[in-house]
């Protein structure tokens, strides 16, 4: 399934109700892909990091395009988010410098 027929699913399973819930009882990448499957969405480990990386800022802190068109086509981006956490590595905090918010 390419990237784009992902996301669509996801947003489409993102307004079920019930499903956010669900996705935040998954901690594990198997029980995202079993959850998944038993949902009509047969996708690989690799295909979720992929879309699970796409809406992960950037290093500069921006958002990527995939992240931002699926947002403003209606899915609950942190649902999704939650959803794919598995696939994900950890952020790491850096320190916001205060410059950047002054003119």
């Amino acid at each position: 399934m390419n990237k784009a027929e992902l996301m669509e699913k996801l947003k489409n399973l993102s307004m079920e109700s019930g499903f956010e819930n669900a996705a935040a009882a998954l901690t594990d990448p198997d029980e995202v892909l079993a959850f998944l499957k038993e949902k009509g969405i047969e996708a690989t480990k690799e295909e979720l990091s992929e879309v699970a990386a796409s809406f992960l800022p950037s290093e500069e802190g921006e958002i990527g395009e995939d992240a931002l068109e699926t947002v403003s086509g209606g899915i609950s981006l942190p649902l999704v988010i939650r959803l794919l956490s598995p696939f994900t590595k950890p952020i790491p905090l850096q320190p916001v410098n205060p410059k950047r918010f002054r003119k």
